[in-house]
């Protein structure tokens, strides 16, 4: 299964809810509980990828080429940039991963007043 299109879908469905697209006396607890679902999954695709940069993965053990774990890490960093789309990276998981995830940090409000 497709997390990334799971966690979309019930964010469609959150939405339904939400708007009234979709009637229910328990309509705002039922989006409540979509959304729920939807950010556990997209954190646990965070948690995959900060997984997976770090070295003994990105390398597996030893057992590809330089070339292989450079293609593997570019793959990596295209799939972070599509869930970024969807979700942040939490600070946590840019804490302590062992690449620099912080390019998909929520961006801060910034400016002069």
């Amino acid at each position: 299964m497709d997390n990334k299109k799971f966690a979309a879908a019930l964010r469609h469905w959150q939405d339904c809810f939400e708007t009234g697209t979709c009637q229910d006396e328990y309509a705002d607890e039922i989006a409540y509980i979509l959304a729920d679902k939807a950010h556990d999954i997209l954190i646990d695709e965070w948690d995959d990828i900060a997984s997976s940069l770090a070295p003994e993965n990105l390398h597996e053990d030893g057992e590809i080429s330089q070339a292989g774990a450079d293609q593997k890490f570019m793959q990596i960093h295209k799939e972070s940039k599509a869930l970024f789309q969807m979700m942040p990276c939490p600070q946590d998981i840019i804490d302590r991963c062992d690449d620099d995830l912080s390019m998909y940090a929520e961006q801060k409000q910034g400016g002069c007043r």
